[in-house]
């Protein structure tokens, strides 16, 4: 169950982060965000990275008690 969850998340995460890639990526733009679970609502304590499309690291942060992330 926990391992169908976690490859959820990942998926939803890969697809937000291909479509927000190209607009994130002007300068002084940001990507916001909630990560929940239909089963168990927000998720805290989840690292959500940033890359371009040539993987490099724009940035990160960890998703707060309400699972939002900035």
């Amino acid at each position: 169950m926990v391992y169908r969850l976690v490859a959820i998340v990942g998926l939803v995460f890969a697809g937000l982060l291909t479509v927000l890639s190209g607009p994130a990526s002007a300068e002084g733009e940001q990507i916001v965000g909630t990560l929940a679970s239909g089963a168990s609502g927000p998720i805290e304590g989840v690292t959500v990275t940033v890359t371009t499309t040539d993987g490099d690291e724009v940035g990160d942060d960890e998703t707060d008690e309400n699972g939002r992330f900035e």
